[in-house]
């Protein structure tokens, strides 16, 4: 069920759901109050604030035909990308949040809608609600404005971001010391998985500063100063979020890089090995190749002791190739 707020002078206070929606173009000259409006005295002029969440069905069902600009409506219902359209009287747009689980695969939106009298948050969880609720917490003495609670909700997006990306920032540290030390031939997948979770975080936090950006330049006015000064400090916080997933994209292919370097390292050995058994039995092979041609003329073959004598020839070939090897440092 959709839930409608109201600004007043001292608080934010809910509506009865039941009360009439009323489209943005036409809410500034309306003054039935079945249009969920109330004066909110701000620097000496009358003002109508008011915030709506709903979810997407409400919106697709009922809102979106309060609105007579097919554009804004598609601008809030993209799932697409996170993006920002800014119009001359308003401002819409949709976030997609993904995953921050990377066995998770699906992700959350919010849609939104501002304008000088209006906010319209379109949201499926509880995200908008508990934002709601910790700006009704935070400002105490003084009303917030419209731009301040959609800021609470971009913060809200990405609170616990910064304990997040720490916690990825660990398992590439335990994910190094495991390349280091292994012992086997094996590729290890998960890192692939890791760095394209990297690549769509890095993306997202790519959109969504564009989102801060566009709102902080505020071409159509509806924001204040303080609002402004408050989508600033969202736009560094998450170029600061983006400049880190950046490094952790780099980190991650350095460790594929050294898990291919400890793979060559290991397949060398295995080829050194193989390359000294085949270097010790070569000469033996010669030599038993030499004798086992069974010429008439050939006297080692009547001999008493000749058996014996290949065989000890064989080891000091043997003992000979060994020494070498080892003074090589291929053993």
């Amino acid at each position: 069920m959709a839930h409608q707020y109201m600004l007043t002078q001292n608080a934010i206070e809910e509506i009865a759901p039941s009360v009439k929606l009323v489209s943005p173009q036409k809410h500034n000259a309306t003054a039935d109050s079945s249009c969920q409006s109330l004066d909110n005295q701000q620097d000496g002029q009358h003002i109508n604030q008011t915030i709506l969440i709903a979810s997407y069905a409400e919106f697709k069902a009922s809102i979106a035909r309060t609105f007579d600009r097919p554009l804004v409506v598609a601008s809030m219902n993209d799932s697409s990308s996170c993006h920002v359209e800014v119009f001359d009287d308003c401002s819409a747009g949709e976030l997609i949040i993904p995953a921050k689980q990377r066995k998770e695969t699906a992700s959350t939106t919010v849609g939104f809608y501002l304008d000088a009298h209006r906010l319209v948050l379109i949201d499926d969880t509880d995200m908008c609600m508990t934002a709601l609720e910790r700006t009704r917490q935070t400002y105490r003495s003084a009303v917030p404005t419209l731009g301040m609670i959609l800021f609470a909700v971009l913060h809200r997006v990405i609170d616990g971001d910064a304990s997040y990306l720490e916690s990825l920032e660990s398992l590439l540290e335990t994910t190094e010391e495991r390349i280091i030390q292994m012992d086997r031939l094996k590729m290890d997948r998960s890192i692939l998985g890791l760095l394209r979770h990297l690549l769509n975080l890095s993306y997202y936090y790519q959109q969504l500063g564009d989102v801060g950006v566009l709102l902080e330049e505020n071409t159509n006015g509806i924001l204040s100063a303080e609002d402004l000064r408050l989508f600033g400090i969202f736009t560094r916080h998450v170029d600061r979020l983006f400049d880190r997933t950046n490094s952790f994209k780099e980190y991650c292919l350095q460790l594929i890089e050294l898990q291919q370097t400890q793979i060559d390292v290991h397949q060398n050995t295995t080829m050194q090995w193989l390359t000294v058994v085949t270097s010790i039995f070569v000469p033996l092979t010669l030599l038993t190749s030499w004798y086992g041609m069974n010429f008439q003329n050939m006297p080692e073959l009547s001999w008493p002791f000749g058996y014996a004598i290949v065989i000890v020839i064989a080891l000091i070939i043997i003992v000979v190739e060994l020494f070498f090897f080892h003074r090589r440092g291929w053993l």
